[in-house]
């Protein structure tokens, strides 16, 4: 192998090894996902449309199907921060 390939080898193998496990980020999604409904149990309609455009969330209607599209966040954490903040906001 020339210097190249084996620098480019690394240089893919140092990429796959930071690469998240895809089941792995299927969790935090989800758990995402459950934390945002909870959260927006108990937000008020304007709170609520906050969040959607906080996430930017996109509707494509036709007669043969629904398309949801939205910006999910990373950093799981300052989300949910920013949901507690929300909430303790709409309760003062």
């Amino acid at each position: 192998m020339t210097k190249r390939k084996i620098a480019r080898l690394a240089q893919l193998t140092k990429l796959k090894e930071q690469m998240p496990d895809l089941a792995s980020v299927e969790a935090q999604l989800n758990e995402f996902c459950y934390k945002v409904k909870q959260s927006l149990d108990g937000c008020t309609f304007q709170n609520k449309c906050l969040v959607l455009t906080i996430l930017d969330v996109q509707v494509v209607a036709t007669p043969e199907k629904l398309n949801v599209k939205a910006i999910v966040p990373l950093e799981f954490i300052t989300i949910e921060q920013i949901s507690v903040c929300m909430l303790s906001h709409n309760k003062n």
